[in-house]
Order: structure tokens, then sequence, then C-alpha cells
């Protein structure tokens, strides 16, 4: 799991956002993103179905990309983190 952080005070902003990536009871992989405010007030997820852990890793690299382009910082870097950096 990768949890990202993009806290601006002056702006009123405390945002969170969550990358996790888990194997499905029936073949294939779920990549979850959850986002809202820090505090854990309105928070709001998706979940992404692939065939295989590449294209989930694909998926994880390009949300993690999206999100640093926003002003997120990685806060908690996990094996997930560490996978997305390998390929």
């Amino acid at each position: 799991m990768i949890v990202l952080d993009s806290i601006a005070p002056e702006d009123s902003r405390y945002r969170q956002y969550v990358i996790g990536i888990q194997n499905c009871l029936f073949g294939g992989v779920y990549l979850t993103t959850s986002w809202g405010r820090v505090d854990g007030s309105r928070l709001q997820r998706r979940e992404y179905w692939f065939a295989t852990e590449d294209e989930a890793l694909a998926k994880a690299r390009s949300v993690l990309r999206t999100r640093m382009r926003h002003n997120y910082q990685v806060i908690s870097e996990g094996p997930l983190f560490e996978r997305i950096q390998a390929q």
C-alpha cells in the first residue's frame, strides 16, 4: 500500500490518497484507490480489475505519477512502492 498526502494549510487543503493492490479470489488482481480528507471524512474509493499483476502495476504507476504531479508526497512506502519502482 502507498499512502500520499497533499497538505497546504494556507489553501485549507488536507488530502490523502491511498493506492493498494490485492489478488482476487477468482483470479486476477484488484487495484484499489481511495482518497479524501486526511481526517477520514468524505472518503471515496475506486477499484480496478486486471487479469495480470503487471497490468495492475502499470496502472498503479500511472496513478502515482498523476498524484505526484498534483503535489502529493509519499508518506508511507510499502512493498507495492518497491515493485512499482522496479519496473
